[in-house]
């Protein structure tokens, strides 16, 4: 399946998000790879767009920075386009992750839920 270049654009503007709140607390790549256990050359990738984030891997970046990833996520230019193909894509790729993972998912796709119901009364 080919790379839609707006899903390129959109992990580059994510990454750009990351890498400045990342210098925002004065950490560099090994001390926040000392800090929350996320590879320097893995991050070096996220921030430079050049990585697909795994969705438990921004839950962990977003934690390490005080934020949420709804936050990190909605102060990109860019958004993922929802179509059939894109949201079929997304939950083929949910079964493929373990049990663990999937519970993230379902615990953020239910946070970004319930603070959408809180926002609009």
């Amino acid at each position: 399946m080919p790379i839609n270049i707006s899903c390129i654009k959109f992990h580059k503007a994510v990454g750009k998000r990351i890498q400045a709140l990342r210098k925002m607390y004065g950490w560099d790549k090994r001390a926040f790879q000392d800090k929350f256990g996320i590879n320097r050359t893995t991050m070096f990738r996220i921030e430079n767009g050049t990585h697909t984030i795994p969705l438990y891997t921004v839950a962990t970046i977003a934690k390490a920075l005080n934020t949420t990833v709804l936050d990190l996520m909605a102060d990109t230019e860019f958004s993922m386009p929802v179509t059939e193909e894109n949201l079929s894509q997304m939950v083929e790729n949910i079964r493929r992750l373990n049990s663990s993972q999937q519970r993230t998912i379902i615990t953020l796709i239910n946070q970004f839920l319930t603070e959408k119901d809180n926002d609009h009364p």
